[in-house]
């Protein structure tokens, strides 16, 4: 029997990733460590940077880094243990928070949030291929690309269907790999159709 022919029944159900408090805090502390300048990091990027780390992470090895939950917000997907984990992190001593400068977009103000590794972060608790992938997106998020610029890569055709506050689940961002359907693909589909007709 062709795998694609299984009854439903048959297909495994999804299961969400189970969230590592400890790995999630290493991760966020990491992230901190590994920001080129904290200028360039911000809430909004540092959201950014743990979803499609997590995203990157379940597409090439089907596991999550740390199992976070993702929501959907108004600038795109948001942590949903981001805050409590900074406030645990801030406690021990080992990142430090502050507000820098304003920046103006659109006669608005809006404080940016500066975060400051202050020792070097646990990387026991991930494999290389993980820090591979951290270290990446980093660099893209924080290296080529604005706050804005990145919140509309994020606001995927999965984040357009969700409801403002929904889960953004792992597998979702199978989604994002699908491409434009072209005429072969059509023709691939109707021969495909006729043939079990």
């Amino acid at each position: 029997m062709n795998p694609n022919d299984r009854p439903m029944s048959e297909i495994p159900k999804y299961r969400r990733p189970r969230y590592k408090p400890e790995k999630f805090k290493a991760l966020v502390h990491y992230v901190c460590y590994k920001a080129p300048n904290p200028k360039k990091l911000g809430a909004t990027k540092l959201n950014k940077i743990l979803f499609f780390s997590e995203m990157q992470n379940f597409l090439r090895s089907g596991n999550a880094i740390a199992g976070e939950k993702y929501v959907k917000r108004q600038f795109g997907p948001t942590s949903f243990h981001l805050l409590s984990a900074l406030d645990d992190l801030q406690e021990q001593g080992l990142v430090a928070i502050s507000e820098g400068d304003s920046k103006v977009y659109a006669s608005q103000s809006h404080p940016t949030t500066l975060y400051f590794s202050l020792i070097r972060p646990r990387l026991d608790l991930f494999n290389g291929e993980e820090i591979a992938i951290i270290d990446e997106v980093v660099d893209i998020v924080c290296n080529r690309h604005s706050a804005t610029s990145i919140s509309k890569i994020s606001h995927n055709v999965v984040w357009q269907a969700a409801e403002d506050g929904e889960e953004l689940p792992y597998h979702t961002s199978l989604a994002n790999l699908l491409g434009e359907i072209r005429p072969e693909d059509r023709e691939w589909a109707r021969d495909r159709i006729a043939s079990r007709g």
